[in-house]
């Protein structure tokens, strides 16, 4: 096993033992009943694509005290989308790694979730999406 495959391993265990934190019960504050909105959804990604969501969002999203009034789980979701790692990832998908990566919602009755990250960590985000020559559409 090389050192990838090794931290990828290390990744998708911690993921593992944060789903329980998705579990209908523990959930039932942050469970958005329409279609695509369930947090639970991010049990139903593939093990790689959980292991690169999360490592995503680790990765560019940084942590503050106050809330970011600009951006939603919806639009988080779309930056990650057009990230050159990035894949389709419905809105309760995309809310359920963050609830695992460690951000929680401010307001979970929300159809779409704010959290407490900087925005120049978004911003930064987007400097990452200028690289992905191969993106098609508008970004």
């Amino acid at each position: 096993m090389n050192e990838l495959e090794f931290k990828q391993t290390k990744l998708l265990k911690r993921i593992q033992n944060h789903e329980m934190m998705l579990s209908p019960s523990c959930v039932s504050g942050y469970y958005n009943r329409t279609t695509d909105n369930n947090p639970l959804d991010f049990t139903k990604l593939s093990d790689n694509e959980k292991i690169t969501l999360v490592n995503w969002i680790v990765t560019v999203f940084k942590p503050i005290k106050t809330v970011n009034k600009w951006h939603s789980s919806y639009g988080l979701k779309h930056l990650f989308e057009h990230a050159p790692l990035g894949f389709y990832v419905k809105n309760g998908a995309f809310k359920g790694a963050m609830l695992i990566a460690g951000f929680e919602p401010v307001d979970p009755n929300e159809l779409n979730w704010r959290f407490k990250i900087s925005e120049v960590s978004i911003d930064n985000s987007e400097i990452a999406k200028a690289w992905d020559f191969t993106s098609k559409g508008d970004n």
